[in-house]
């Protein structure tokens, strides 16, 4: 899935044509998941969504490109992330979200398209960029 040719506006790139994704890309996005990643308030593993049939895949994947398109989920009920408090080793605690499965497959089938977009529309202001962290802000 290699996004189109973005269409430049201005001094910055801010409209950006990618592919629908497909129920390969959702495959791949899925098997990418280590064994043993933890669950969301769904309790499904991303990893088990690679089992679904190639049918069911593309069903999913349209779903998902329809949202995507309107910029919204809809009435859909996912949202729910549970905040696990994971001891650091120097002591104290830190808190993880854990997003609901379907969450979780989508933004990482998409996570390269959002690292080229990044990369093709760099805003200094922004900081989480590549090269850049929070204590550089």
């Amino acid at each position: 899935m290699v996004p189109s040719a973005p269409k430049k506006f201005g001094a910055g790139c801010f409209e950006w044509r990618i592919d629908a994704s497909t129920g390969s890309d959702l495959r791949a996005a899925a098997l990418s998941f280590p064994h043993g990643t933890a669950v969301g308030s769904d309790n499904i593993a991303p990893r088990a969504l690679a089992r679904l049939s190639d049918v069911a895949l593309d069903t999913l994947a349209a779903l998902l490109n329809a949202a995507e398109q309107r910029g919204d989920w809809g009435n859909v009920h996912m949202f729910m992330v549970l905040i696990v408090m994971l001891a650091k080793p120097d002591g104290g605690l830190r808190p993880i979200g854990l997003f609901p499965c379907i969450i979780m497959l989508c933004v990482r089938a998409r996570s390269c398209v959002a690292r080229e977009w990044e990369e093709a529309a760099p805003l200094p202001e922004l900081f989480g960029g590549k090269g850049m962290s929070a204590q550089r802000a």
